[in-house]
C-alpha cells in the first residue's frame, strides 16, 4: 500500500507540520496556508507555494471571464464559511488553568492571518448557536435517561408481574368484619353465613363454594369475584358492583340483587328463585341458560336477537 504523502509548511523560518495532502489544500482555502509559504516533503528540499499547483483546491484555479470571476468568488466565500471548523472564540482567553503569564506572552501575538469580515462574522455566529444549543442538550439528558430507565422498570413489572395475586392492602388473614379487604384473597369454601360485611372489598376474591347465606354486603365491590357453586341465598347484595363475576351453579334463592352491576356476569346454572333483580344491570351476562342478554337487560335478561 502506497504511504501518503505528508507535506512541511515553513513561514519566516518557522516549521510546521507533517500535514497531509488534504489537510494542506483545506488550509490554502482557508487562507492559513499562502503564496508566501514554502512547502516541503522532506525539511531538506523548499518550494514556494506556486510550485505544487496540485495542492491548490479546484475552486481556486482557471479564473474565467468577470461574470465568472464573480461567480467563483462567491463560491469561494461559500467553501471558506463550510471548511471553517474553528469556534471564533479565542482559546488562549478560556483556557483552564493558563498563568497571567501564559497571557502576557501571548497578549500580542496573534498568528491568525487577516481574514473577510464575512468569514469572521460567519464564525462568531457559528459558535454563538453551538454555545446556546449545548447547556441545552445536557439539560435535557438527564430527564431523559430517567424517564428511559422509569420506562424499563414500568416495562419489566408488567412482564413478571401482569396479575398480581395478592393486592398490597389486603388483609386475606383478616377475621371477616366491616370493611375488610379481601380483595384477590383465596377464600374458597368460607363459612360466612349471616356475617356482616358492609364496605367490605371483594374484589377479584375466589369464594367459590362458600357459604354467604343471609350476608349483608349492600353496594359492596365484588367484580370479577368468583362465587362458582357459593350459596347467597337471602344475602344482601342491592346496589353491589359484581361486574363480571362467575355465578355459575349459585344458589341465589331470594337473594337481594336490587341496582346491582350485574354485566358481564356469568349466571350459568345458577338459581335464581325469588330473586330480586328490579334496576339490575344484566347487559352482556350470561343467563341461567346460556342465554347472552343484550343491550336494555335492566331487571331481566333480554336476549339477543
Amino acid at each position: 500500500m502506497q504511504a501518503k504523502q505528508l507535506w512541511y509548511t515553513r513561514r519566516g523560518g518557522q516549521v510546521r507540520g507533517p500535514f497531509p495532502t488534504g489537510l494542506v489544500s483545506r488550509y490554502i482555502l482557508l487562507g492559513r496556508v499562502h503564496e508566501g509559504d514554502e512547502l516541503s516533503v522532506d525539511m531538506e528540499e523548499w518550494q514556494p507555494l506556486s510550485a505544487f499547483p496540485q495542492l491548490h483546491p479546484s475552486i481556486l484555479r482557471g479564473p474565467g471571464d468577470q461574470a465568472d470571476e464573480d461567480e467563483q468568488l462567491q463560491r469561494l466565500k461559500d467553501a471558506r464559511r463550510w471548511e471553517d471548523e474553528r469556534s471564533g472564540m479565542d482559546r488562549r482567553d478560556r483556557a483552564e488553568g493558563a498563568g497571567e503569564f501564559a497571557r502576557q506572552r501571548r497578549r500580542f501575538s496573534d498568528r491568525r492571518q487577516p481574514e473577510p469580515v464575512e468569514l469572521i462574522q460567519h464564525r462568531l455566529t457559528k459558535a454563538h448557536l453551538r454555545s446556546v444549543a449545548a447547556p441545552r442538550r445536557e439539560r435535557y439528558l438527564p430527564q431523559l435517561f430517567l424517564a428511559l430507565v422509569l420506562l424499563g422498570g414500568v416495562g419489566l413489572l408488567a412482564y413478571y408481574y401482569p396479575n398480581p395475586t395478592i393486592n398490597p392492602t389486603s388483609e386475606c388473614q383478616a377475621p371477616p368484619r366491616p370493611g375488610v379487604n379481601w380483595s384477590n384473597c383465596a377464600l374458597e369454601g368460607a363459612a360466612l353465613s349471616g356475617q356482616d360485611l358492609r364496605g367490605a372489598i371483594l374484589r377479584n376474591a375466589n369464594l367459590s363454594g362458600a357459604d354467604l347465606r343471609q350476608t349483608q354486603m349492600p353496594g359492596n365491590d365484588l367484580s370479577y369475584s368468583n362465587l362458582n357453586s357459593s350459596d347467597l341465598s337471602d344475602a344482601e347484595l342491592s346496589r353491589a358492583k359484581m361486574k363480571g363475576v362467575n355465578l355459575r351453579n349459585a344458589n341465589l334463592t331470594n337473594t337481594h340483587l336490587s341496582g346491582a352491576d350485574l354485566s358481564y356476569a356469568d349466571l350459568t346454572g345458577a338459581n335464581p328463585d325469588g330473586a330480586d333483580l328490579s334496576g339490575a344491570n344484566l347487559e352482556n351476562a350470561i343467563w341461567i341458560d346460556q342465554t347472552l342478554c343484550g343491550p336494555g337487560s335492566i331487571g331481566q335478561c333480554l336476549p339477543i336477537r
